[in-house]
């Protein structure tokens, strides 16, 4: 689990829903490195919680990769802008 960045502005969230037998898994792939990627995950719910944490002023183009079943890993294409107080935002 990754702690959010001590400095940094309101995160923007993505929610997902999926289960594996060992819990759950994913992975992401980005072109800007202006941000931190947190998951939690919720066994009730079964669901996914992608939080993103500004650290840079920037857009970061992401794929988020999670699976909703042991054999099915679902790609997620997101657009994510840091504004200069480091706020981030889902475009």
């Amino acid at each position: 689990r990754r702690q959010a960045p001590d400095k940094t502005g309101t995160p923007a969230h993505y929610y997902a829903n999926g289960k594996t037998s060992y819990g759950f898994d994913w992975t992401y792939d980005a072109d800007n490195s202006n941000f931190t990627i947190r998951c939690d995950y919720n066994f009730n719910q079964q669901q996914y919680d992608f939080q993103f944490y500004g650290t840079a002023p920037g857009t970061s183009h992401i794929t988020v990769y999670y699976n909703t079943d042991d054999n099915t890993k679902v790609p997620v294409n997101l657009t994510l802008n840091v504004d200069n107080s480091l706020n981030a935002t889902l475009a």
